[in-house]
């Protein structure tokens, strides 16, 4: 799917689909993230600016079904992914060995606010030097910086067209599809914790504000949605987080 196909109504409608038609009382939306279907930083910036009323829409439905036990739960996945991009990026060997392929990236605890400056378009450009493509018919060429793990040296192909290559990561080997062996772990805990926000019964009988459940939601993108290490609390045997039946 194209990034412009997807709405803001679109998105509302199936939300209110999925409590109308199937009696959900909580959904969870995933920021959206880059992959190889966004082309150029218009794009990126579209979805960016589109994650905003995402934001935007969750709380505005968040106030009106406040009395109706539904609850709309924001997973911040962009801005993990983002993270994990703009990180492999900085440490791609060259194909010497001896350098990096992005020499000149900004220090990583820069990358959001680079990431939506679009004025400075140098900083973010990084993200869509792509392969060359091998056919009329290859639209989504792969994103160097999301795929690869080391640069291999330049190398021409039966046509004569200088081509480079790499040593796949494990982290989005296609551009698309995440490898869930490295990103899952982060993936399930966050999906785990932003559950607990919403039915958890601590939350659910003793009527927490929505100002709490907010808080609790913003706790667990804050630990799961970033790269930031696990704090050590949260890694005892006995802790619940949020979940708590």
């Amino acid at each position: 799917m194209a990034p412009k196909a997807i709405t803001i109504e679109g998105i509302e409608e199936s939300i209110r689909l999925c409590n109308t038609l199937i009696g959900a009382t909580a959904v969870v939306i995933m920021t959206i993230n880059f992959t190889n279907d966004v082309h150029n930083r218009g794009e990126w910036e579209w979805a960016t600016k589109m994650n905003d009323k995402i934001r935007i829409l969750a709380k505005t439905l968040n106030e009106e079904y406040a009395l109706k036990n539904f609850r709309v739960i924001i997973m911040e996945f962009s801005d993990f992914t983002t993270q994990v991009h703009w990180e492999n990026a900085r440490t791609i060997p060259d194909a010497s060995g001896h350098s990096f392929e992005y020499q000149n990236l900004v220090p990583s605890n820069m990358w959001k606010q680079v990431a939506n400056d679009w004025r400075n378009g140098s900083e973010v450009e990084f993200l869509f030097d792509r392969f060359k493509p091998w056919h009329a018919y290859n639209k989504h060429p792969h994103s160097i910086p999301t795929v690869c793990t080391k640069m291999n040296p330049i190398y021409t192909d039966d046509k004569g067209v200088e081509r480079r290559s790499c040593i796949r990561n494990a982290i989005m080997r296609d551009g698309l599809h995440w490898c869930m062996s490295s990103i899952g772990p982060r993936y399930h805990a966050g999906l785990s914790c932003l559950l607990g926000c919403a039915y958890n019964s601590a939350y659910r009988d003793n009527n927490v504000t929505t100002l709490g459940v907010e808080l609790c939601e913003q706790t667990c993108n804050d630990q799961f949605m970033t790269l930031v290490p696990i704090h050590e609390t949260w890694l005892d045997t006995n802790t619940t987080i949020f979940a708590v039946p």
